[in-house]
Formats: structure tokens, C-alpha cells, sequence
């Protein structure tokens, strides 16, 4: 990609266009980015840098960037929590839960991680299908997915709030609520 003038360099649009590029032509194939500046190409990397793509390793002069689409592990992580063998797995849900979760759950309750984590390992075999997925940037660390989910008949909306910790994502709130459908 490049720009073009001189005069028009240093002011964003580097980095505007590398979005644009990645929400019309990448997103809807691919997940993942990858890119490799040379070292000395300080304003490629620093629009990469702002285009959220993240430093991986320096190799021969060139620095592997990786961007990654978060809206679409967002989505995957969602799904993986609705699979049996993942909520019946107190490591796997303690891993995927951040220790301040909050959940709201379809009757009133408040259910935080330490009380998610005695009683869904637990719960009576669930088989969900998840439809209708929204997943919405909050902030670059921050994502709210909303979609729903039909169990034996009955339809739940589902919102969930997601941060990301260092290279992972962690929910801090979720909540269930069930609807009646014509």
C-alpha cells in the first residue's frame, strides 16, 4: 500500500486505509492479517501499529505484524462456551470467565465467576443453536455480541461483554434473557 505525496504522510491516513481495506476486502474471507515491515519502515509500522496490528517477532530486518479479526474469535469463543463439554469444564470456563464476571441470568439472578463455576459444570445436558450474531467493537479492548440462541423450542437473547487481557479475551458480563417468538 502506499499513499503517495510526501506531504500527505503522518496524518492517520495510513492507518484509516488499512481499516477500510481490512473491513471491505479481508474480513469477509479471512480472520487474520499478516504483514512485515522492514525495521527501518518506522511509519508503515507505526500506521500498522495503530491499525491494531500487534508485534509478533523480528526476523532479518523485518518485524512480523499480526492483525486479527476480532469480531469473528469474539463469535467463536461464544460458541465454544455453549458446547457441553466446555461448560462442564470448570478449567476451561475459569480460563474463558474474568474473576469481576457479572451475569444477569434469565430469572433475576446475579451470578458471579466463583458461582458460574459451582454450578454449570453441573447443569443437566443443554443442546443450544446460535443464530443471529451481532458483534460490536466498544472500544479496541472491549467487544458486546449479542445473538440468540433456541433450546427444545424456546428462543433466549444472549449479550455478553468481552475484554481482552494481554493476547486473550476473557467475558465480564453476561445476560440471558428468554423471549416469546409469533
Amino acid at each position: 500500500m502506499v499513499i503517495g505525496e510526501q506531504e500527505f504522510t503522518g496524518r492517520g491516513i495510513g492507518s484509516e486505509a488499512l481499516e477500510k481495506f481490512a473491513q471491505e476486502y479481508v474480513l469477509p474471507t479471512f480472520d487474520y492479517v499478516f504483514v512485515d515491515p522492514e525495521i527501518k519502515n518506522t511509519q508503515a509500522i507505526r500506521a500498522y501499529t495503530k491499525a491494531e496490528f500487534k508485534k509478533i517477532k523480528q526476523v532479518d530486518g523485518v518485524i512480523w505484524m499480526l492483525w486479527e479479526d476480532s469480531a469473528a474469535i469474539i463469535k467463536a469463543l461464544e460458541l465454544y462456551l455453549l458446547k457441553q463439554s466446555v461448560r462442564q469444564s470448570t478449567d476451561k470456563l475459569s480460563k474463558l470467565i474474568a474473576d469481576d464476571f457479572v451475569e444477569f441470568g434469565s430469572l433475576g439472578k446475579i451470578y458471579t465467576k466463583k458461582e458460574i463455576l459451582e454450578v454449570l459444570p453441573f447443569e443437566t445436558t443443554r443442546s443450544f443453536m446460535a443464530h443471529d450474531f451481532n458483534v460490536k467493537k466498544l472500544s479496541k479492548d472491549i467487544m458486546l455480541a449479542t445473538y440468540k440462541t433456541t433450546e427444545d423450542g424456546a428462543t433466549s437473547l444472549r449479550s455478553s461483554i468481552w475484554k481482552r487481557y494481554g493476547d486473550g479475551w476473557q467475558m465480564v458480563f453476561h445476560q440471558g434473557t428468554k423471549i416469546m417468538e409469533n
